[in-house]
């Protein structure tokens, strides 16, 4: 909620305090959120190293979402488009018939404290 100001004013400091207790006591969703603030270097100094090694650690932990940072050596971009873009065909398990307008909806994909 303090990262993205939801029902709370933003507050990147406060987000990156979330995340770092969270992190430390075994959360590793807490370590992907805090690992993109390192990376972006919001509410602290931007260190690509260290948001790597927090995306390794939560991705060690079962983290899917981390993965991705560390397939992509830690950098996610800054585009929202860019950190969840996936490409593929949709099909019909009884037919095989491709779906060309289905839509996919994931709520839950991008935690937040």
């Amino acid at each position: 909620m303090y990262q993205l100001g939801e029902s709370v004013a933003q507050d990147f400091e406060r987000a990156v305090f979330v995340f770092q207790r969270g992190c430390e006591g075994g959360l590793p969703e807490a370590c992907t959120n805090l690992a993109f603030m390192y990376e972006t270097g919001s509410g602290v100094t931007q260190d690509p190293a260290r948001a790597f090694g927090l995306y390794q650690a939560a991705c060690e932990g079962g983290e899917m979402l981390a993965c991705r940072g560390v397939l992509m050596g830690g950098q996610w971009g800054t585009e929202v488009g860019e950190r969840f873009s996936k490409s593929g065909q949709i099909g019909d398990t009884e037919t095989g018939v491709a779906l060309s307008e289905a839509i996919i909806e994931l709520p839950d994909l991008w935690g937040s404290a």
